[in-house]
């Protein structure tokens, strides 16, 4: 007996039917569908590669067996990498159990049985981005269990049906057809949706395959979005292939390149197929030689690699002996008698793999009858027919009795005629044996037999030409396209139909029956994949292809600035003219006066517009004709369009007012805005034409949503146009401040008590609004993923769990937001660990919801038995205009080994249902009764800054006198509240102001930050210098001219016992800025 290597990785509970607290199961959402209703009708084959998966004897996921390019059973088992694969891999593969065929028999009746288990694996791959794993059964996999391989695509394309077969809440077997296609994102993932009536994502899910819709494994089951539940959700699959760099060598072992590969029965042979047909023999005379019968085993044994070796015996050598050569069994007959034999076939590599077969073979005087040559296999298609003609031959010249069968009626008949039989292929794709067989009746009573295979096919959907592009305009319909005549299904199958846009935003789909319709939503490119699988048969799909051109819906935009074309007589004015989009060719815009045409003239004539220059406006020039009354007139333009696709199009007309040049002009004010951080805002304002004389007005700024000394520094006075002239303008300070959440705001600016005008369009002013643009952003407020003190529970032999957080809005800019871990509990902080490189919360999320980002913890084997440990962490804001939950999260931390899961008292939870948004490993706790511990400490601010453009030694700073300085708040901590103050009166709130000092002297800067509770404080003193002199000095009573310089400085100075003072008077006349001698009077 040869030595026996025993390799013991870890101890498991493991039971078949008697002890369930042991194996999680039960917990799955009422509207989850059995594998063995409809649903799973195409995925008969693939339902039978899933399995229910334990690891460390807890916990529990799904997974799918694959089938490799060499094609030689191994049992490979893809799964989630986050079901025990991340922290320790090889020893949770070493403890791993599976469950097949832990299903419901019928369509939501009977109940599932867990006796076909297996355990022990071999880790063999695992990759992060896309959270999937590899690993090998260390079993040969069981016949008996009747399992499948599932096939896989790596091509990573959306896939139109996806569909899951999954373990959920570790219950019996589900299937959920989810309701579109499944399209890649950005990251290593698929993306698609399940909605009411499809089942249900949860716990245990995790790991189960996404299969496409031919049944090949494209996808990974990871995790689900938020408030995902019997009503839908969104759910995500690690894409198969963004994994292959890991998974590559172990299932294309032979690196044939492969990108897809079908499944195939896991039973990987011998198998004997049907019972060898019992012989008739001759014995042979005295002194006649034997007559030998040869017999072809072959057809009677099956192996996946072909390579068979066959053996054969004689259980009464006196009767016959055999000899055997590659498949052919002889039969001698030596004496009248009968002799079992006995026929093996063995693997040609492993001959301890082997089955066999017998028969009886009679020496007498009778001879069996025999096919004459073979009947090769054949394929139909679905209601096709063939004639087949056997022949046989009887030694004996006996009459032959013949007879027909199928092995399976349901995919192809069979009806006798003679010795010809006709096959009819009823349903495909399916295989069906034909058995032809001749009956020696009246002599051996044995018979001879033809068998061939009929394969019938069931053909796919198949596109029929192409579908032509689309052009529409956002407002003006939707595309309707009829897909019945776009796709052909031979056997008549009905199709099901589904459409995917490449741009939802640009345009989307809808779908009835088979009419789909396309609606414009903004301007761009889509691309629209439409899918048409048949509802029976191979279930495939065919796939078409529609390009769609968004435009902007047709029209012509008239501008003129402001409401009616004012234009005063003897000169001109102008407003343009352009299309809303493309034309389909050229198109003419016709300008008329069709009112007050004595009063005004127009040109050009006419404006053309062509595909190549469209979007560039057209200017008409409107001219008004000089007369010598003083009325104000009026006149109104109109266009005419034509051409191309825009005959049908009505263009607006202008109304223009005609202002008399012998009387006062009207004054306007143009509408403005500015950006919060671009300077000051800017009002024009404007005279119709200019006056004899200055032209005067009072100007006031008014509070609306903006507040004068909170956004923007308060300003009146009188304005002046000056004569000859017809424009001046109206600058208000605007404020920096930091305020998030508080949107664009609006002043306004007023001009009253005009002198020598008068307010355009009548009344005693004019007042115009000016709007503040926000630029910080909006207000986001983070908040955990339900609203529960326990999350999750750790294993310190798993990997551990993710924490989620999810933002109320889109934020509008990049948004951080940190994870303060506090040891409970016991725990301390060797206990666990955040995992490196994902410590933060970044928004927005780089999957497929931008508000949904999560930080992983992991538990930290040690050999203390400290079950019950916990992590309790809180949300810190990084970025600013974030709220954050007060609320904080506690992680409980189990010892592997310890099967009770209750760390809080009570009942242990069964599992399966709540958690993170993620489809499998172990499930939450129920909700707590206690409070939670008090949050860890905050961190309070440090305040500091860095600036640029100044001389800083420690601190004191030197700059110079209208300098601009860029001031940055470097401040450490949680910064909600800031404020800048530079010791001139001015204050800021921003997080990098820039300032300047107009006049020399010293000045102190001082940073105030606040996290709500801690202030903390950071000043520098400036010695601001004066600029060079410039300039040409000209002396009076009151200025000194120093060397052509005119320099009036006011001195300041401090000395070593802490005296100071101030005086204008220097003892010699200089160029040079900077400090300057003096004496003190």
């Amino acid at each position: 007996i040869g030595e026996l290597e025993l390799e013991i990785g870890s101890v498991n509970r493991g039971f078949r039917d008697l002890v369930d607290a042991l194996v999680p199961i039960g917990g799955r959402a009422a509207c989850n569908i059995d594998v063995a209703c409809s649903q799973g009708d195409p995925y008969r084959d693939q339902i039978r590669s899933v399995g229910l998966m334990q690891f460390g004897g807890t916990g529990g996921c799904s997974g799918v067996l694959l089938n490799n390019t060499a094609e030689d059973g191994k049992p490979y088992f893809l799964t989630a990498l986050h079901c025990g694969f991340l922290g320790r891999p090889d020893a949770n593969a070493r403890s791993v159990v599976v469950y097949w065929n832990y299903q419901k028999p019928a369509c939501g009746s009977g109940s599932g049985s867990r006796s076909h288990t297996q355990s022990g694996a071999h880790y063999r791959a695992g990759h992060g981005a896309s959270d999937i794993a590899l690993i090998e059964l260390d079993d040969a996999l069981d016949p008996a269990h009747e399992l499948f391989l599932a096939g896989w695509d790596r091509s990573g394309s959306v896939v139109g049906f996806p569909t899951a077969v999954h373990h959920a809440a570790a219950d019996v077997k589900s299937i959920t057809p989810f309701s579109a296609p499944a399209f890649p994102g950005s990251d290593a993932f698929f993306g698609t949706v399940w909605t009411r009536g499809g089942g249900m994502i949860q716990g245990g899910t995790s790991g189960s395959p996404m299969f496409d819709d031919i049944g090949r494994v494209a996808g990974v089951s990871s995790s689900i979005g938020f408030g995902s539940g019997c009503h839908g959700g969104w759910y995500y699959a690690g894409r198969f292939g963004s994994a292959w760099e890991s998974l590559g060598s172990w299932l294309d072992p032979g690196s044939t390149g492969a990108t897809s590969l079908d499944g195939i029965e896991a039973d990987t042979g011998p198998l004997s197929l049907r019972a060898l047909d019992d012989k008739a023999v001759k014995a042979p005379g005295d002194g006649e030689p034997a007559e030998a019968l040869a017999v072809d085993v072959a057809p009677f044994f099956w192996s996946r690699g072909g390579s068979l070796a066959y053996t054969a015996s004689s259980s009464d050598e006196s009767a016959a002996t055999v000899s055997v050569s590659g498949s052919v069994v002889t039969l001698t007959p030596v004496a009248a008698a009968s002799s079992t034999i006995t026929v093996t076939a063995a693997d040609a590599v492993d001959s301890s793999r082997s089955v066999t077969g017998t028969f009886l073979v009679t020496v007498g005087s009778n001879r069996s009858p025999e096919p004459s040559g073979t009947l090769a296999d054949r394929s139909l298609n679905e209601g096709g027919t063939t004639q087949v003609a056997s022949a046989f031959t009887d030694g004996d010249g006996d009459t032959l009795t013949y007879a027909a069968s199928s092995t399976d009626t349901s995919v192809a008949t069979v009806a006798l005629s003679g010795s010809s039989v006709t096959v009819t292929a009823v349903k495909g794709p399916g295989t069906a044996t034909i058995d032809v067989t001749a009956t020696d009746a009246g002599g051996s009573g044995t018979r001879a037999r033809h068998r061939f295979d009929v394969t019938v096919l069931n053909q796919p959907p198949q596109a029929v030409g192409s579908l032509a592009a689309l052009a529409l305009r956002v407002g003006e319909g939707n595309g309707v396209v009829e897909l019945a005549g776009a796709f052909t299904e031979p056997e008549g199958e009905p199709l099901t139909y589904r459409a995917w846009s490449s741009a939802s935003s640009v345009a989307r789909a809808t779908l009835s029956g088979s009419k789909l319709t396309l609606h414009p939503e903004s301007r761009g490119d889509a691309t629209f994949t439409v899918w048409a699988r048949e509802r029976g048969g191979s279930y495939a799909s065919a796939t078409q292809t529609i390009g769609v051109r968004v435009k902007p819906g047709r029209g012509v935009i008239l501008s003129t600035g402001t409401g009616a074309l004012d234009v005063v007589e003897g000169s001109t004015a102008t407003y343009t003219v352009e299309l809303k989009s493309e034309p389909e060719g050229e198109v003419t815009i016709t300008p008329s006066v069709s009112s007050g045409a004595a009063k005004v003239t127009v040109s050009p004539s006419s404006l053309t517009f062509d595909a190549t220059d469209w979007e560039t406006a057209k200017t008409v020039t409107v001219a008004g004709v000089e007369d010598t009354d003083s009325e104000r007139e009026s006149a109104t333009i109109d266009h005419a369009v034509s051409g191309a696709d825009y005959d049908s199009i009505t263009a607006s007309s202008v109304s223009v007012r005609v202002l008399d040049d012998e009387g006062p002009p009207e004054m306007s004010l143009s509408v403005t805005s500015t950006v919060e951080n671009a300077g000051p805002m800017t009002f024009h304002v404007t005279l119709s034409h200019a006056a004899g004389v200055d032209v005067l007005a009072n100007y006031t700024t008014i509070n609306n949503s903006a507040k004068a000394g909170a956004d923007y520094t308060a300003t009146s006075g009188t304005l002046t146009i000056p004569t000859g002239t017809t424009t001046a303008q109206v600058v208000v300070d605007i404020t920096d401040d930091d305020e998030w959440g508080e949107g664009n705001e609006d002043l306004w600016l007023s001009l009253s008590k005009l002198r020598n005008a008068t307010p355009r369009g009548g009344g005693a002013s004019v007042a115009v609004p000016g709007t503040i643009v926000d630029d910080e952003g909006p207000l986001v407020r983070a908040s955990w993923y339900r609203p529960s003190t326990y999350l999750a529970l750790l294993d310190e032999h798993e990997s551990g769990t993710h924490v989620w957080v999810q933002l109320d809005r889109h934020p509008e800019r990049q948004v951080t937001i940190g994870l303060e871990a506090t040891p409970g509990n016991g725990a301390d902080e060797s206990d666990y660990r955040v995992v490196p490189g994902l410590e933060t919360f970044n928004f927005p999320g780089s999957g497929l919801d931008p508000l949904e980002a999560s930080v992983r913890i992991d538990a930290v084997a040690d050999d203390v038995h400290d079950d019950c440990e916990s992590v309790v962490l809180k949300m810190v804001p990084e970025s600013p205009g974030v709220i954050v939950d007060a609320g904080v999260r506690k992680v409980w931390i189990l010892e592997g080994d310890d099967p009770d899961r209750d760390c809080r008292g009570g009942s242990a939870p069964p599992g399966g249902s709540g958690g993170p948004p993620g489809g499998g490993g172990p499930s939450p706790p129920p909700e707590p009764d206690p409070e939670p511990p008090p949050p860890p400490p905050s961190r309070p601010p440090t305040a500091s800054f860095d600036v640029e453009g100044a001389a800083c030694d420690g601190e004191l700073c030197r700059a110079v006198a209208g300098e601009a300085l860029r001031f940055t708040d470097t401040s450490a901590g949680t910064v909600r509240f800031r404020r800048w103050e530079f010791g001139d009166g001015t204050t800021s709130r921003s997080g990098a102001p820039v300032h300047s000092w107009s006049s020399p002297g010293f000045h102190e800067v001082t940073l105030e930050v606040s996290d709500g509770a801690s202030p903390s404080t950071a000043r520098r003193t400036f010695l601001v210098t004066a600029a060079e002199p410039a300039g040409t000095c000209t002396a009076d009573a009151e200025t000194l001219c120093l060397q052509d310089s005119r320099f009036e400085v006011t001195v300041e100075w401090r000395d070593g016992a802490g005296g100071s003072g101030t005086g204008r008077v220097v003892h010699a006349g200089t160029n040079a800025s900077g400090m300057f001698s003096f004496f003190a009077r």
